[in-house]
């Protein structure tokens, strides 16, 4: 009888061991997806899908037609020209859900302008910049409190208002930690922010200067910049999912070639973005 137990407990351990062995667990959605799977895709159909987020003049979408345009649209355009492929616009994302749609495998590139900073590298990777944006600090027109110091605006009875995980939301919490902050809706845009300040529902901002100046030029008496210097210069780069490494170096040597060549300087001064609103990236050959 013990013998008889022993083989059926020798039995039960070899199956167990044959199990565990031969078991494949089911993938995350980050390991399902082998590395440069997007860039051979791309290679094998010619064709680029990119999702997309509106930042005027950096990319406009007419909201009637639906059409887009600005300077990563033509820069998209150089691309695909040169390298012979074609760029669908697929989908528009907002800054909570700014990189879903190229982890998830529903589009290949997020191909308008990003700001990188330590928290997004954990789940996307970057271009080298095209530019770097000043971001100033504002306020209403008609309201003197921060016009000598803008550190008064770190005050918890200051309201501060902003897109939750926008880069402008993370200076202004880095600057002004104990102001109130009131989050606007995902598809919201800077526009929408300057206008709670000047409609009185938040006392202050941080946005970027290209930005607010025509806000400013639309809409004269309503909000004025209190910041002399910019609080930060954000680069302004293209995004990828992780671990598409060749697709990173191809776009990569590509920003590099019209960066070299004056392309990228021509596009930010097409749509009236002189060295003042947006810093240009040194040539390579450039001290």
């Amino acid at each position: 009888m013990k013998n008889r137990l022993s083989l059926v407990a020798l039995l039960i351990s070899l199956i167990t061991l044959f199990v565990v062995a031969n078991w494949k667990s089911e993938p995350s959605s980050l390991e399902a997806v082998s590395e440069n799977q997007i860039y051979e895709r791309i290679m094998r159909t010619g064709v680029i899908r990119c999702s997309y987020q509106a930042w005027p003049p950096l990319l406009i979408k007419d909201p009637n037609s639906g059409q887009l345009s600005g300077v990563y649209v033509d820069l998209m355009d150089k691309i695909s020209q040169d390298l012979q492929l074609k760029v669908e616009w697929v989908e528009e994302v907002g800054t909570e859900n700014l990189f879903e749609s190229i982890r998830s495998g529903r589009t290949d590139m997020l191909c308008s302008a990003v700001t990188p900073d330590p928290r997004r590298v954990l789940i996307a990777a970057f271009s080298r910049p095209i530019g770097y944006m000043p971001f100033h600090f504002y306020g209403r027109e008609n309201d003197s409190r921060f016009d000598i110091e803008i550190s008064k605006a770190n005050d918890p009875s200051v309201k501060l208002v902003g897109l939750e995980g926008y880069i402008a939301t993370l200076i202004a919490k880095e600057f002004f930690p104990k102001a109130s902050f009131i989050a606007l809706p995902n598809m919201a845009t800077d526009g929408d922010v300057l206008l709670s300040i000047a409609a009185g529902k938040a006392d202050g901002a941080v946005c970027d200067a290209t930005t607010a100046k025509a806000f400013i030029k639309h809409n004269p008496g309503k909000i004025k910049q209190l910041s002399r210097d910019p609080l930060r210069f954000p680069a302004t780069a293209l995004a990828f999912p992780l671990g598409e490494e060749k697709l990173q170096r191809l776009m990569d040597s590509v920003v590099t070639s019209y960066i070299e060549t004056g392309l990228v300087d021509k596009l930010w001064s097409k749509y009236g973005l002189t060295s003042d609103s947006v810093l240009r990236p040194a040539k390579p050959y450039e001290k």
